[in-house]
């Protein structure tokens, strides 16, 4: 199954929230392992809503990635790093 595909399978959700300046994105997996207590479900990622359109866009592929990494075992760090290559 393609990512693409995954990601339409999944339905996820997209949430516009204000954010620490820390991150300007968060998905569940890198949430649960972080501790940063933002109230993420599986199928959610947050996005801070100070984000121009063109961060927005690098953000959500970073975040797909990451989440998709991560939820296949990868620990944050790793995925993170991977992920910063394409968004």
């Amino acid at each position: 199954m393609s990512l693409k595909n995954k990601i339409q399978n999944d339905r996820m959700i997209f949430k516009s929230v204000e954010m620490n300046d820390k991150y300007q994105g968060m998905n569940y997996y890198a949430n649960k392992e972080l501790h940063t207590g933002y109230d993420i479900k599986e199928n959610e990622i947050l996005l801070d809503k100070h984000l121009t359109r063109e961060e927005k866009v690098n953000t959500i592929k970073h975040e797909l990635i990451e989440r998709r990494l991560m939820s296949r075992g990868m620990k944050y760090r790793e995925a993170d790093k991977i992920a910063s290559r394409y968004g």
